[in-house]
C-alpha cells in the first residue's frame, strides 16, 4: 500500500505500554477481585501484562520517528487530561473504579482516582521515554552499519 504507518505503530506501542501496565496496577492495587470470577480476574491481569510485553516487538518494524512519538504523546497526553483532570461532556471518562462507587453515585475526589490518574500519567512518560530511547538506538545502529 506504500502507506506511512509509523504513527500507528507508535500509537500501538504507547497503547500496549499504557493499557498493559495500567490495568494490572488498578486491578491489583485499587479494585481487587470484587465479585469477578478468580480465573477471569487473573486472565484480565495476565492478558494485559502480555500486552506490555507485546510492545517490545514493535521496534522490529517501526521507525519510532520523532514526529510519530509526538503524535502518540499528544494523543495519550490529551487522553490523560480528559480522562482524569479536565472532563468534557459529563465528567471523567476513565474506567469507573470500584472504590469510586459510593452511595449516591460515583465520587472522583477519592484517593483511588488520584492513584489511577498518577499511574496513567507516569505510563505516558514511560512510553515516551522508551519510544525515544528506541529511536536513539535505531539511529545509532543505522549509523554504525553505513
Amino acid at each position: 500500500l506504500d502507506l506511512e504507518a509509523d504513527p500507528l505503530h507508535v500509537l500501538a506501542f504507547f497503547g500496549c505500554i499504557k493499557l498493559g501496565l495500567w490495568t494490572p496496577y488498578v486491578q491489583l492495587g485499587i479494585n481487587g477481585l470484587g465479585n469477578i470470577a478468580l480465573w477471569l480476574y487473573w486472565f484480565l491481569i495476565s492478558s494485559h501484562l502480555a500486552m506490555a510485553l507485546e510492545a517490545f516487538l514493535i521496534h522490529r518494524y517501526a521507525a519510532f520517528s520523532v514526529p510519530s512519538v509526538a503524535i502518540a504523546l499528544a494523543w495519550y497526553g490529551f487522553n490523560d487530561v480528559v480522562d482524569y483532570f479536565v472532563p468534557i461532556l459529563e465528567g471523567p471518562h476513565h474506567t469507573v473504579l470500584r472504590a469510586e462507587v459510593v452511595t449516591g453515585g460515583i465520587d472522583h475526589s477519592l484517593p483511588a482516582h488520584d492513584l489511577a490518574a498518577a499511574w496513567a500519567v507516569v505510563l505516558t512518560f514511560l512510553a515516551t521515554f522508551l519510544a525515544l530511547a528506541t529511536r536513539v538506538e535505531k539511529v545509532k545502529r543505522a549509523a554504525g552499519e553505513s
